[in-house]
């Protein structure tokens, strides 16, 4: 893999040659997406499956970094009100020194697209460095990145508008310095590299865990090329350098995604995911399926293997490139054996833990299976994006191998012909690639009552948007009015508090309603509870949108609003939305019962409803100011004594034992404005009918409560 001294090309100078390579990189880019760069400010990729979520994620990037200068890795915009982490989230900050410029000229849906397609292009510019390190030949340097950055599993992400995993931006400029600080005495390199690897784990955290393959392979092939121990020695240890610069930059955060990784179960993919987003191997031989000549043969290939529209991973190589790697693996082995040998291994990881031909499985072990063992790479779900470093590995072979072809031809029938050919074959690469038209949706108007709310202050104030479900679509109605939200759609499914507990919310979002009829309190039902639940959670406006509801959802969307809002009609009607506003009730009330309650069922004795607890379970008391009340209720216990203690907002207000019969209990308890939860504890461990062989019921219980009430404190 040695380096041949740099040949002079061209009459460029040394100055202006990079801004013409980077302006040649933004015409490819133009074409390979067409008619995309048109079409700034008025066109979202992606819409409906990952471009709402993206334009937040660039607003996002922007807001936390730029106004708000805070973390972007915690929001209180989403999962309002008590906001959520986002380390698991793809939020593709690695685009961010892009992105947040851009937005002081751009309104966020231009920022992403405008970010989308440079990220593109700088992608191909720096690839074009790197390929030219190892073949210094200009041209075919530029075919190279063209190869990396145009092809069509990376138009495929930009169409999507997928932020993230367009980001492949930095991936080749870690690459070169890597390299070069592996070979030359330049302790600067080793901190570009450090930093760099920081930016591309910022896009994406796979990216960096593909880098570590790349870094690892690649100071093994360095070692073992060297001439002797202190060459060996100043190449560990110039790798031992990178990794410890990027230590110390990743480590804030990484120290913290590890803490969460261990406590929260969502952060991991399970093992169906990553079988579905494996590559098929009979793609290998597959054409580019959205060409406009061809692409017809490749797609229904496609739509079989995959399921329509949405591809777990698209090959396409380019068979120019691929003969022109096989030319270069022919005649110049020794430089392209590493580099080919690293297109293998990256493509078998992308083909995941089982290898499937044509759709069917085939026994065959697979690299997949150890690296996927490895901690922390079960928050990847798609071994097909190994793909991308596969192109860039591929580059350099192939661009290899056109300077074989272009030495040959200039050698026998001179330099003008061997320039026209080495032009062919780029521009064949290209046309290959083409991709074009790539399809976007236009960008909705935000309704003027968005604007409304903007020019108002949220003061820990949210909104509640209906249909519930749809948790994208509010993220980016948000980047026009600014208020928090209580949904949000994150690259994880964490658990929503609000969404499947509080009444009101899921009488909005389905038929299923969490309270029974009857009840461990009374009354339930929406006209009593509705305003105040919503009111509690600091919820100042819902709204409705109601082009998004079948006729189906919204006549049970009205009823539901019909009971919240017992006469009151929306305060803007109109643009597809209906808008209502909350108004906070004034006396105390009970207004939902958390996810940690059993239940509920009924007394052998006139029907009365209880629920049980096992350890501990909650119920949620909304009061208009602070005040103090009685909490009053009735429990029983199961098989044996517990001691029961009360807490309110976490501080204990009282211990019960609870024995045979039952028990009428009461604490005075304060409480503060909004929300409050009341908590009740069991200090002995809960047991199962089925442990005590007194049935089949497998539920751990403890204590059953019953009657449960708020009644405020007489003056």
């Amino acid at each position: 893999m040695s380096r041949a001294a740099p040949r002079r090309s061209g009459r460029l100078s040394r100055w202006a040659f990079p801004p013409a390579v980077l302006l040649g990189y933004l015409v490819a880019t133009l074409i390979v997406t067409f008619p995309l760069g048109f079409q700034i400010g008025r066109v979202i990729p992606g819409k409906e499956i990952d471009g709402w979520e993206n334009v937040w994620n660039v607003w996002w990037a922007k807001e936390a970094l730029f106004d708000l200068r805070t973390t972007p890795y915690f929001t209180r915009s989403l999962y309002h009100p008590e906001g959520v982490s986002l380390y698991f989230h793809a939020l593709g900050l690695g685009a961010a020194p892009l992105s947040v410029p851009l937005q002081l000229v751009l309104d966020p849906p231009a920022a992403m697209l405008a970010t989308l397609l440079l990220l593109t292009a700088l992608a191909g510019f720096n690839a074009y460095w790197l390929v030219y390190y190892v073949v210094p030949n200009r041209l075919a340097a530029f075919a190279g990145g063209l190869i990396f950055a145009a092809n069509p599993y990376q138009v495929y992400h930009l169409s999507f508008g997928q932020i993230n995993l367009t980001a492949i931006t930095w991936i080749p400029l870690f690459a070169l310095c890597l390299l070069r600080a592996l070979r030359e005495r330049r302790p600067w390199l080793m901190g570009a590299a450090g930093v760099l690897l920081l930016l591309v784990s910022l896009s994406d955290w796979q990216y960096a865990f593909y880098c570590f393959i790349f870094a690892g392979c690649l100071a093994l092939w360095e070692v073992g090329r060297a001439g002797d121990r202190r060459a060996r020695a100043r190449i560990l240890a110039a790798g031992l350098g990178v990794a410890a610069v990027y230590a110390a930059l990743v480590a804030p955060i990484a120290i913290d995604m590890i803490r969460e990784f261990a406590a929260n179960p969502f952060a991991r993919r399970p093992a169906w995911q990553v079988l579905l987003r494996s590559l098929d191997g009979v793609t290998l031989l597959l054409p580019n399926p959205f060409h406009p000549l061809w692409g017809g043969l490749a797609r229904p290939i496609y739509d079989r293997i995959y399921g329509p529209d949405i591809y777990s991973g698209i090959t396409a190589v380019s068979y120019v490139a691929a003969a022109l790697a096989i030319v270069a693996l022919l005649r110049r082995w020794r430089v392209a054996g590493f580099w080919l040998a690293m297109f293998a291994l990256y493509v078998a990881l992308a083909l995941g833990p089982q290898l499937h031909v044509n759709g069917a499985s085939v026994a065959a072990p697979m690299p997949y299976r150890f690296y996927g063992a490895l901690p922390f790479v079960s928050i990847s779900r798609s071994p097909c994006v190994f793909l991308k470093f596969a192109f860039l590995m591929l580059a350099v072979p192939a661009a290899l191998g056109l300077d074989v072809v272009m030495r040959s031809l200039a050698a026998g029938r001179g330099r003008g012909l061997a320039l026209g050919a080495g032009a062919l074959l780029t521009a064949a690469i290209g046309f290959e690639y083409l991709s074009a038209p790539v399809a976007a949706a236009p960008v909705d108007p935000a309704p003027s009552f968005y604007a409304r709310l903007a020019a108002t202050p949220a003061a820990g104030y949210g909104i509640l948007d209906v249909p519930t479900a749809e948790r994208d679509f509010p993220m980016y109605d948000q980047t026009a009015h600014g208020w928090p939200i209580v949904g949000g759609d994150l690259s994880r499914d964490n658990p929503h508090p609000l969404l499947d507990h509080l009444p009101p919310i899921a009488a909005l979002d389905s038929d299923r309603y969490p309270l029974a009829d009857r009840d461990i309190f009374a009354p339930t039902d929406l006209a009593a509870i509705g305003e105040a639940g919503l009111a509690a959670q600091r919820i100042r406006y819902v709204v409705v949108h109601e082009e998004r509801l079948s006729d189906k959802e919204r006549a049970r969307v009205a009823r539901s609003l019909a009971r919240i809002f017992p006469g009151r009609a929306p305060i803007f009607a109109g643009e597809g939305l209906a808008v209502y506003e909350v108004r906070p009730p004034r006396q105390v009330a009970l207004v939902a019962l958390d996810e940690r309650w059993f239940g509920p069922d009924k007394l052998p004795q006139g029907g009365e409803p209880y629920r049980w607890i096992g350890e501990r379970a909650g119920a949620h008391v909304y009061a208009p100011g602070a005040a103090t009340a009685t909490l009053r209720f009735t429990a029983h216990n199961f098989a044996r004594s517990y001691t029961l203690r009360v807490l309110v907002n976490g501080t204990p207000v009282g211990s019960h034992t609870i024995a045979a019969g039952f028990t009428e209990i009461q604490a005075p308890v304060a409480l503060r404005e909004g929300d409050n939860l009341v908590e009740f504890a069991i200090v002995e461990p809960p047991r199962s009918a089925a442990d005590l062989g007194l049935g089949e019921d497998t539920r751990r219980v403890s204590v059953g409560i019953s009657r449960l009430r708020i009644e405020p404190a007489r003056p």
